[in-house]
């Protein structure tokens, strides 16, 4: 999922004496493995089919962004046809449903345990986006449904984020994604939803209501939590849309 927003932090094990911004001790500081833990203990982490990743946060040098910390796993995967029936196989209805009704399934879960789920949208096969565009949604495919979710809770005035996927494609595969977020302790502002964002209706959205999908729509902000966060000394952009 972190390939729908385009960001990819490397972390260098090994920095050589001669390359500028080396990281300095502390890194990673005790705070930002407390915030990835408290991410640990997230319900929706306790169903994931394998034992989930997790990063706390770290900052290579104060001249770029830090890593926010960060647990993603997979909570549902099932093994599908290979390879499609035939060239331009369309999904067929029984995994979409499957896809769906297991996002759903995700989706109640981060509700009951404190989060808002504020963001859900549904893209069909296709090719929306031109390369090299990044933002939060829609981030098509040509060979699958997507089922896209963002919700945010808020721990000691600190706002955690989370993005769930689930996806149906034209080989049968259906599977549902969770990637979750917290503020690296070097960010000045860790409130990142001071807007507080509602709720969006199960009844009235693609993913959790009863009536099926049949093109792109979605309810709530395009608004999501970035991988990486501003660069030391400066605050988010709290936009009410993109990125933040």
């Amino acid at each position: 999922m972190t390939g729908r927003r385009g960001l990819v932090v490397l972390l260098i094990a090994v920095c050589l004496p001669m390359l500028a911004g080396c990281p300095a001790p502390g890194a990673v500081t005790d705070v930002d493995r407390q915030r990835v833990a408290v991410l640990q203990r997230e319900k929706i982490v306790g169903g994931a089919t394998e034992k989930a990743n997790a990063s706390p946060g770290f900052l290579i040098s104060s001249r770029l962004p830090p890593s926010r910390g960060k647990v993603d796993g997979r909570i549902v995967g099932t093994v599908g046809a290979t390879p499609p029936a035939s060239a331009g196989a369309t999904v067929d209805a029984q995994t979409k449903t499957s896809a769906r009704t297991d996002t759903a399934k995700a989706l109640a879960t981060l509700r009951n345990s404190g989060w808002t789920v504020y963001f859900v949208g549904c893209t069909p096969p296709g090719d929306t986006a031109p390369l090299g565009t990044v933002r939060p949604w829609p981030y098509a495919e040509s060979d699958r449904w997507l089922f896209d979710a963002f919700a945010y809770k808020v721990i000691d005035r600190v706002s955690y984020f989370a993005d769930v996927q689930g996806q149906a494609t034209d080989t049968g595969r259906a599977q549902v994604d969770f990637t979750l977020l917290a503020p690296n302790e070097h960010e000045t502002v860790t409130t990142l939803f001071p807007d507080a964002p509602p709720s969006v209706s199960p009844a009235a959205n693609c993913v959790e209501s009863a009536v099926e999908p049949t093109a792109l729509t979605h309810a709530g902000p395009i608004l999501a939590m970035s991988d990486t966060g501003p660069k030391p000394g400066t605050a988010a952009p709290l936009a009410p849309t993109g990125f933040r």
